[in-house]
């Protein structure tokens, strides 16, 4: 997280925290903000993995009407300046749209010259299941 928020400008961000929220096909998570950090100036990075979702960005309050965004395994999306502090939900996991490449049993390269098997099962459950990783720097930067 660190690497990316340095890439897009951030070079004093500290990754201190980070939240897995996990999803099903019917699971969804309501509109609100995030507001318990100290250190509010820094993005938050989220990352996704599994079925793509729709992910809705509001304003501040509820009269202003929210983009939806569909966001698929792979995507990073950075929250800084406005979006920040915005209103934000993910009503709905899209059904059929997770990866090839983590939908089918398979055995690739490490790498490392050793084989790695991608389990059927863990690919069965993974054909319904979505999982965003939100990192964040919770506290301000030390004063050098």
């Amino acid at each position: 997280a660190a690497h990316v928020a340095h890439a897009f400008g951030w070079p004093a961000y500290r990754p201190e925290a980070a939240i897995i929220n996990f999803y099903k096909l019917r699971s969804t998570l309501g509109i609100h903000k995030d507001e318990s950090e100290p250190e509010m100036d820094k993005p938050l990075l989220s990352m996704s993995l599994g079925c793509s979702a729709i992910f809705l960005l509001g304003g501040h309050t509820h009269d202003v009407a929210p983009l939806p965004i569909r966001v698929r395994s792979g995507d990073i999306m950075i929250l800084s300046g406005p979006a920040r502090a915005s209103l934000h939900a993910l009503p709905r996991v899209i059904p059929n749209s997770l990866p090839a490449c983590l939908a089918a049993t398979q055995e690739s390269e490490d790498g490392e010259g050793s084989t790695v098997q991608w389990d059927a099962e863990l690919a069965a459950y993974m054909a319904e299941a979505r999982f965003n990783i939100s990192i964040r720097q919770v506290f301000p930067s030390p004063i050098s």
